[in-house]
């Protein structure tokens, strides 16, 4: 006779110094420091088929992601947005904490058939996709300057200055990533009419279906036009005339 596995359904919802968790399952609130040693700790406790869904929130989630993963568990990464719909679709007016990991909790619970499980990427990308993000903020600062400093002594160019050399050694460890990853022929292969740090995110956005592309012998990029949307990278089909 076999033992039924219970399965374990949680929401967590991720701040810099805990984890709201709830547990689906048992129908209860708790929370857990968010440290290394306690999220390990927490994890490694629980029994049966474990399942989590959590908003990316900054670097705070990758603790409990990495862990997660590394014990088998099914992770699922919840877009804010669509999170921010269901909450009305549900009828929850509250937002705190709580009511979020209740909310990713029934979420998992009822939609699990058609959310995509997350695999962590490797430190490489991560690092690729942060030094990607911190190089457009300092090229916006250094924009910002250029605008209202015109007039400005040696002092606000001297700042300047030291921007563009911070934006040269982030260029730099960018394009050492870029090797180590093996991503020089994909990025010879972005679309032509894009500029250069266009193409740096496409690659570090769209790396997992790069990935895919290249099992399956899929067109990496098809007659697409790329655009933004709430801050991610999405494909649009060119209009036809």
């Amino acid at each position: 006779m076999t033992s039924n596995v219970t399965q374990v359904t949680l929401g967590v919802d991720v701040s810099k110094d805990h984890l709201d968790v709830y547990d689906w399952t048992r129908q209860r609130h708790y929370q857990v420091n968010n440290s290394t040693a306690a999220i390990a700790q927490w994890l490694g406790g629980l029994t049966g088929e474990v399942r989590l869904a959590l908003e990316p929130t900054s670097h705070y989630h990758l603790a409990v992601v990495d862990t997660a993963h590394a014990l088998g568990y099914a992770i699922y990464l919840v877009n804010p947005r669509q999170l921010h719909h269901y909450r009305y679709a549900v009828g929850l007016r509250h937002k705190s904490d709580p009511h979020d990991a209740w909310l990713l909790a029934r979420y998992l619970s009822h939609e699990a058939q058609s959310l995509p499980r997350h695999c962590p990427s490797d430190q490489h990308s991560r690092e690729l996709w942060a030094l990607i993000k911190r190089r457009a903020v300092v090229v916006g600062v250094r924009k910002n300057m250029r605008m209202s400093m015109r007039q400005v002594s040696l002092s606000g160019r001297e700042v300047e200055q030291a921007c563009s050399r911070l934006i040269q050694r982030i260029e730099c460890r960018i394009e050492y990533l870029l090797r180590a990853l093996g991503l020089q022929q994909d990025y010879a292969r972005c679309p032509t009419d894009t500029g250069p740090w266009t193409r740096h995110k496409l690659l570090g956005w769209w790396r997992p279906f790069i990935a895919a592309c290249s099992l399956h012998r899929m067109p990496l990029w098809p007659t697409s036009a790329w655009t933004y949307d709430c801050g991610g990278l999405v494909a649009c089909r060119a209009s036809t005339s």
